[in-house]
Protein backbone atom coordinates (compact mmCIF):
# COMPACT_ATOMS: atom_id res chain seq x y z
CA UNK A 1 0.00 0.00 0.00
CA UNK A 2 1.21 3.48 -0.81
CA UNK A 3 1.14 5.91 2.07
CA UNK A 4 0.58 9.51 1.04
CA UNK A 5 2.47 11.83 3.33
CA UNK A 6 1.84 15.03 1.42
CA UNK A 7 -1.64 16.46 2.15
CA UNK A 8 -1.35 18.71 -0.90
CA UNK A 9 -0.98 15.65 -3.12
CA UNK A 10 -4.07 14.04 -1.57
CA UNK A 11 -6.03 17.27 -1.98
CA UNK A 12 -4.92 17.47 -5.61
CA UNK A 13 -6.18 13.96 -6.30
CA UNK A 14 -9.57 14.76 -4.77
CA UNK A 15 -9.76 18.00 -6.73
CA UNK A 16 -8.98 16.19 -9.98
CA UNK A 17 -11.59 13.52 -9.26
CA UNK A 18 -14.18 16.22 -8.58
CA UNK A 19 -13.39 17.92 -11.91
CA UNK A 20 -13.76 14.61 -13.74
CA UNK A 21 -17.10 13.98 -12.02
CA UNK A 22 -18.49 17.46 -12.65
CA UNK A 23 -17.56 17.30 -16.33
CA UNK A 24 -18.88 13.74 -16.71
CA UNK A 25 -15.49 12.62 -17.95
CA UNK A 26 -14.86 8.88 -17.62
CA UNK A 27 -18.14 8.24 -15.77
CA UNK A 28 -18.87 4.60 -16.48
CA UNK A 29 -22.05 3.93 -14.50
CA UNK A 30 -25.35 5.74 -14.00
CA UNK A 31 -27.25 5.45 -10.74
CA UNK A 32 -30.95 5.99 -11.39
CA UNK A 33 -32.45 7.28 -8.15
CA UNK A 34 -36.16 6.76 -8.66
CA UNK A 35 -38.08 8.93 -6.24
CA UNK A 36 -41.84 9.28 -6.13
CA UNK A 37 -41.92 12.72 -7.70
CA UNK A 38 -38.58 13.19 -9.40
CA UNK A 39 -36.39 10.53 -11.03
CA UNK A 40 -32.74 11.50 -11.21
CA UNK A 41 -29.79 10.05 -13.10
CA UNK A 42 -26.43 10.38 -11.35
CA UNK A 43 -23.36 9.53 -13.44
CA UNK A 44 -20.56 8.01 -11.34
CA UNK A 45 -17.11 6.47 -11.60
CA UNK A 46 -17.22 2.79 -10.59
CA UNK A 47 -13.78 2.96 -8.94
CA UNK A 48 -14.76 5.94 -6.78
CA UNK A 49 -18.14 4.42 -5.90
CA UNK A 50 -16.51 1.14 -4.88
CA UNK A 51 -13.92 2.94 -2.79
CA UNK A 52 -16.61 4.49 -0.58
CA UNK A 53 -19.34 1.83 -0.60
CA UNK A 54 -18.97 -1.81 0.45
CA UNK A 55 -22.39 -2.51 -1.08
CA UNK A 56 -21.40 -1.33 -4.55
CA UNK A 57 -17.94 -2.87 -4.24
CA UNK A 58 -19.55 -6.25 -3.61
CA UNK A 59 -22.08 -5.75 -6.40
CA UNK A 60 -19.51 -4.65 -8.98
CA UNK A 61 -16.56 -6.84 -7.95
CA UNK A 62 -18.46 -10.10 -8.13
CA UNK A 63 -19.77 -9.50 -11.62
CA UNK A 64 -23.37 -9.46 -10.42
CA UNK A 65 -23.78 -6.20 -12.28
CA UNK A 66 -22.77 -6.23 -15.92
CA UNK A 67 -24.47 -3.09 -17.13
CA UNK A 68 -23.97 0.63 -17.21
CA UNK A 69 -27.09 1.57 -15.24
CA UNK A 70 -28.33 0.73 -11.73
CA UNK A 71 -31.84 1.61 -10.61
CA UNK A 72 -32.40 2.41 -6.94
CA UNK A 73 -36.13 2.61 -6.29
CA UNK A 74 -38.12 3.72 -3.26
CA UNK A 75 -35.62 6.36 -2.26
Amino acid sequence: MIELCNPEHSAGILSSLEKLYRSGTLCDLVIEAATVDKPRDVPVHRAVLCSVSNYFQSLLDTGKLDQSRVCLSGM
